[in-house]
């Protein structure tokens, strides 16, 4: 939305709105992430998991940034599509995670 508001000159509101769907769903996921790792990693094995959740983030959040912007010097397009993709693709990946972090669950 953010892309489309400034690109497609659809002005402030369009921008605004897709600022504040962003911020709301990074508060969602900046909230959930821990404590999911602290569910799936409990007891002595909490701390491994928030230290695992931690270098991934970093890896994530830089070789992200280096491709989008290789891929945004390219084309915005192309650029936008990655992280859709990537995006969707993560979303997959955590989706299909679920049942099988529940099969792994020692009984309470």
């Amino acid at each position: 939305m953010i892309a489309i508001g400034s690109v497609e000159h659809l002005g402030l509101a369009t921008l605004l709105v897709g600022v504040a769907v962003i911020g709301f769903a990074l508060g969602i996921v900046e909230t959930l992430e821990p404590t999911v790792m602290s569910v799936l990693r409990s007891g002595a094995r909490t701390g491994a998991g928030m230290g695992a959740l931690s270098a991934a983030r970093g890896v994530g959040t830089f070789a992200g940034n280096l491709a989008m912007g290789l891929l945004y010097g390219v084309g915005a397009s192309l650029a936008y599509g990655y992280a859709a993709v990537v995006a969707a693709l993560a979303g997959v990946l955590v989706l299909s995670a679920i049942p099988a972090s529940r099969r792994q669950a020692p009984p309470s």
